[in-house]
């Protein structure tokens, strides 16, 4: 029999928030079930429009550089096309929207099959990518290169890269990848992970390759990748630069985790199956073990 003095002081009170915590979970995994066909429509179409735009650009930049074979202005910009910060990070953003191009696919051909989650290593990847170099190199680059570029676009974009590349083609470069990121943040479900030693990890790796491409670029050819470099070079501004730009890299990687507090309303059902509560009441919104979380097995 059920001995009530065997229940602790606000037992009852706890059970009942318990059972109207659940109720609400429930209504929101059928809500989140609802509005998943939305969202992943909304990302699939972030994640095509991300793959033509760069790709389509980056078509007219190989033939730009094909049709200007014999400018002298042009020779170290065409030794360097593929060295530049900017070319890495869309080439980035192409990769990671064909990830969340095959995610999406296997979301929708498993919505009939209970508890489906995405392959593990595949969500991995995808997250990853996105978090720990997607994001920081995205917003770097727009940033650094707008302020320099108003400052003098001479010590960043020199004014002849225009016969190759027209107004259009420089915003697609340096102002419209700030879009995917930020509409990836906000279509796509995510917890903010319990450590982040693996993302800043793999960030300051990135960037340590990138440091090593453009010192190496110095010692081929004499000339530093961007102006701005060679101007300060030789001076304590020099490495200032460097310095500003990591930490600029760190704070733009922990900016992404306050999305993570919009209320998405598939969160739930981001690795599919049904929404499981979270370790803790007190913000039972914001806690969703499954979703994304890289650290659950």
């Amino acid at each position: 029999m059920f001995n009530v003095q065997s229940v602790p002081k606000g037992g009852f009170k706890k059970s009942k928030i318990i059972r109207a915590y659940c109720r609400d979970r429930s209504r929101d995994a059928s809500n989140s079930a609802a509005m998943q066909p939305k969202l992943s429509h909304l990302r699939l179409l972030g994640y095509v429009t991300t793959i033509v735009l760069h790709l389509g650009n980056s078509i007219w930049l190989i033939k730009g550089h094909a049709a200007a074979v014999g400018d002298v202005d042009l020779k170290y910009f065409r030794h360097f096309q593929y060295r530049y910060f900017t070319v890495w990070t869309f080439a980035i953003q192409i990769f990671h929207a064909f990830l969340g191009v095959i995610c999406e696919i296997l979301i929708w051909k498993n919505l009939k099959t209970v508890n489906y989650s995405l392959p593990k290593h595949l969500r991995r990847a995808r997250d990853t990518i996105f978090a720990s170099i997607v994001v920081p190199t995205t917003f770097l680059v727009s940033t650094f290169f707008w302020t320099i570029f108003i400052y003098d676009r001479e010590l960043i974009y020199p004014a002849f890269i225009d016969r190759v590349l027209s107004t259009l083609n420089n915003h697609i470069m340096h102002t419209f990848i700030v879009l995917p990121a930020t509409w990836e943040m906000v279509t796509q479900p995510r917890n903010q992970p319990r450590s982040h030693r693996r993302y800043i990890a793999h960030l300051g790796f990135h960037i340590f390759v990138y440091i090593f491409v453009m010192v190496y670029s110095y010692i081929e050819t004499g000339e530093w990748i961007y102006p701005l470099y060679g101007k300060l070079y030789g001076t304590i501004y020099f490495y200032l630069l460097i310095v500003l730009q990591l930490i600029s890299a760190l704070l733009f990687y922990h900016m992404q985790w306050a999305f993570t507090r919009l209320p998405v309303s598939d969160r739930p059902y981001s690795r599919g199956g049904v929404c499981r509560p979270g370790p803790g009441l007190r913000e039972p919104y914001r806690t969703y073990p499954q979703a994304h979380d890289l650290h659950v097995k």
